[in-house]
């Protein structure tokens, strides 16, 4: 029986030598090329494990989370239960102090609260009385101490305000009534006397020229007798005694009243302007120092 079986079993031998020949003969096959290059398959592995990082941070940070909101939950939770214990522990003791005073009020009656509370009303009674006594006072003395000083200021500014009006209308009277008795005066022929009241007159004029108390047609009016009175008193020489006349300083001020009067005085307006030509110039302005 084991002689029937060889052959076969050296043909069998002989395949197997035959196709591992052939096996070590025929070149290994390569696998099949997916499109990418070594440089980027190295990122896609790194971008893979950057992944797989994040991933595994994103794990964690939840599981910090949920171990942050379990701890939270927990203190709340201790918080909570105290609180509500706490509570109780309140309510507790408010019980039991109700109780002690519905026995005393019991056992006592009401008439101790009743005396108390009659007590503490009238105490609180005398002290509001008291308080409002003491504000009134101060509020009365600070009332006449403001009344006081209101009633000076008040009775000061009156008095000023008479005093000036009184001022103001002596000016007034002063100068009517040297007009008048220099037109009186002027009337009788006596010039050089009407003169000087006339000119008394504008000195008053002058003088309230800025609070306006004289009205300006009464100033040119005085100007205009003034010039004339001296035309009618020195009928050859009128000239040279208005020139210096118009050298008192009293006329820079009044250059208005002096040009009105000027049209119904026709040799006026060259004494006027050759009076201006005359004038001091005034200084010239300093120049501002460079610094």
């Amino acid at each position: 029986m084991k002689s029937a079986h060889l052959p076969a079993i050296a043909l069998a031998a002989a395949l197997a030598l035959l196709a591992l020949a052939s096996s070590a003969q025929t070149p290994p096959k390569t696998p099949p090329p997916s499109g990418l290059t070594p440089a980027q398959t190295d990122e896609r592995l790194k971008q893979l494990e950057s992944r797989a990082e994040a991933a595994e941070k994103a794990a964690a940070s939840a599981a910090m989370e949920k171990d942050y909101i379990t701890r939270v939950q927990k203190q709340y939770e201790s918080y909570y239960e105290k609180a509500f214990n706490t509570t109780m522990t309140v309510f507790g003791l408010i019980s039991i102090i109700i109780a002690v005073i519905s026995f005393f009020a019991g056992k006592f009656g009401l008439d101790f609260f009743d005396r108390r509370v009659h007590s503490a009303i009238d105490e609180a009674s005398t002290k509001l009385r008291a308080d409002i006594t003491a504000t009134i006072k101060t509020d009365l003395t600070n009332l006449r101490r403001e009344n006081t000083s209101q009633t000076n200021e008040l009775k000061n500014a009156l008095t000023a305000q008479i005093a000036q009006t009184d001022q103001d209308l002596q000016v007034r009277s002063s100068f009517q009534f040297q007009a008048a008795q220099a037109l009186a005066m002027a009337g009788a022929g006596r010039y050089a006397e009407a003169i000087e009241s006339f000119r008394t007159a504008l000195e008053l004029y002058h003088s309230s020229k800025p609070q306006h108390l004289i009205a300006t047609n009464y100033g040119v009016t005085t100007v205009n007798n003034i010039f004339t009175g001296l035309a009618k008193q020195y009928p050859g020489a009128f000239q040279e005694k208005a020139k210096e006349e118009l050298a008192n300083t009293l006329y820079d001020d009044l250059g208005g009243e002096l040009a009105s009067a000027a049209l119904d005085i026709p040799w006026l307006p060259a004494l006027i302007k050759e009076r201006k030509q005359n004038l001091p110039k005034p200084p010239a302005p300093t120049p501002p120092q460079q610094p």
